[in-house]
């Protein structure tokens, strides 16, 4: 399984307890492409900034999917 390219900021932060759950969106070459579902702010549903900034955000893995089918020239 892939390892998380970061340390999760808002542990760090003291902001949440824990990282997020994770989730696996595709896979390159059998390999699963693991992201974290991060928190959400209970004031307005949307996810924390410092989840939203963060480079393993699910909300990411459109970005990194798109990439690699580029890399893949499809």
């Amino acid at each position: 399984m892939m390892k998380h390219r970061t340390v999760c900021e808002a542990v760090k932060k003291g902001e949440v307890g824990r990282r997020g759950v994770a989730v696996t969106e595709f896979y390159i070459d059998g390999e699963p492409q693991v992201y974290c579902l991060g928190y959400g702010d209970a004031m307005n549903d949307e996810p924390i900034d410092t989840c939203k900034n963060c480079r393993d955000f699910d909300g990411n893995s459109d970005e990194d999917f798109e990439k690699y089918m580029e890399r893949k020239g499809r």
